[in-house]
């Protein structure tokens, strides 16, 4: 399955339109919306919280890796991730290896009800624990850009591992519905050659 996520945007590139009025509605971003995903990303890692509510709408939306409840607003997003980080005991998370795909769309996608820019990101995170214990995780994120640049709805996923990721007391079994949404997208759009 890794080989897959990391390969999706070449994939994609290559892929063929399989009906020429979905590929207009969705095609390849700027790589400007990277350099900002990347840059949230690490900020977030850090637990840069300044620099990551710089980022952030004041009206942003975060699906945490179970789905629900959705955190509303810029404060409760870094409030949640402070917590996340101390029931977790997290010293540090480090990540590497990313892969990101910037999406442009003209119509709403079902993934988070928006047209615009998406990012789907990848990579890897190195987990050092206050325990002592480390572990390497892989993690996902898809987030919204409105027209100011800035993150206003996103979704995380931690699949299973060596910490407690589920952001409530469900298990983080899947990927959220708005991956999965994403997905289906991106099939419905082109088709494998």
């Amino acid at each position: 399955m890794k080989p897959l996520l990391l390969y999706l945007p070449l994939l994609l590139l290559t892929c063929r339109s399989a009906d020429t009025e979905s590929s207009a509605d969705l095609t390849i971003a700027s790589s400007d919306y990277v350099v900002l995903a990347q840059k949230a990303l690490t900020y977030q890692a850090d637990f840069d919280l300044e620099a990551w509510a710089d980022m952030l709408a004041d009206d942003v939306v975060f699906s945490p890796p179970d789905g629900v409840p959705l955190h509303q607003g810029k404060a409760a997003v870094l409030a949640n991730w402070v917590r996340w980080r101390q029931t977790n005991a997290i010293r540090s998370l480090r990540l590497s290896r990313f892969t990101h795909l910037p999406i442009q769309t003209r119509q709403q996608l079902p993934l988070m009800g928006k047209a615009g820019v998406y990012v789907v990101s990848y990579c890897l995170t190195d987990l050092s624990l206050m325990n002592g214990q480390s572990c390497q995780r892989s993690l996902h994120m898809c987030c919204h850009f409105d027209a100011q640049k800035r993150i206003d709805y996103y979704s995380l996923y931690f699949p299973p591992g060596c910490l407690q990721t589920n952001f409530h007391s469900q298990s983080n079994k899947t990927s959220t519905p708005h991956m999965k949404a994403l997905f289906a997208a991106l099939r419905r759009i082109c088709y494998w050659v």
